[in-house]
């Protein structure tokens, strides 16, 4: 018998709430890209092991479920992890700005206690350019682990095809980035440096897309 895993979407749930977050446009929101129709604000998600006997596909032991919540207008705005049917194990709340970026994701155990929190800054044409972590002790006082600091060229990014991944960054930002400085905030051996600096060069087309990067990869268009 062959063992695979089981993704079982256990309930959409549509409810009537409201939300602080009103954009001014529509962009593409994360029931898009999940492809989710309707007013959906609240997905489950269950994963089994399987096995492929001769009358099908039989689920046998649970592994894990998330639960999803949306805002009206569609961004998602928890994410619920749990290990076995009881017990959670984390969870995710994100903030958006006022045209649907996200500005803050903040992590939780079981008992609510806060574990993490990323914030991410945009500059006006919606490219990132700060993100920041930060970990959060037994004393509840978040602390600075690391910051990435992003600079861009004005031309147009190929990669924005692939924004549907969701994850701000190289994926979403309208243009390229030249420069990434990541900084580390805690002590670290005298091997590692807190500070590493990346600089990309490119070479463009007539259409403004880049064409080859650091002199070596090369972007091919069809």
């Amino acid at each position: 018998m062959k063992q695979a895993l089981l993704i079982l979407f256990v309930g959409i749930y549509f409810q009537l709430s409201c939300s602080d977050y009103k954009p001014n446009v529509k962009p593409l929101n994360d029931l898009d890209r999940m492809e989710l129709k309707g007013d959906v604000r609240s997905l489950t998600v269950a994963i089994y092991k399987a096995v492929e006997k001769p009358e099908g596909i039989i689920k046998e032991e649970f592994v894990s479920k998330f639960n999803y919540l949306f805002n009206e207008y569609g961004y998602m705005t928890e994410s619920v992890y749990f290990k076995s049917d009881s017990g959670q194990d984390a969870k995710t709340t994100c903030k958006y700005d006022e045209k649907g970026k996200i500005i803050e994701k903040v992590t939780t155990n079981n008992a609510d206690d806060l574990l993490s929190k990323t914030t991410l800054k945009y500059d006006e044409k919606g490219n990132l350019i700060k993100q920041s972590k930060y970990h959060v002790p037994s004393t509840g006082i978040a602390d600075l682990r690391t910051t990435t600091d992003f600079e861009y060229d004005n031309m147009r990014n190929p990669y924005q095809s692939f924004k549907q991944l969701m994850t701000p960054g190289k994926y979403t930002n309208p243009n390229n980035i030249t420069k990434e400085i990541y900084t580390i905030h805690f002590e670290v051996d005298q091997w590692t440096q807190k500070v590493q600096i990346t600089n990309n060069s490119y070479e463009y087309n007539n259409k403004d897309y880049p064409i080859k990067v650091n002199g070596e990869a090369e972007y091919v268009y069809r």
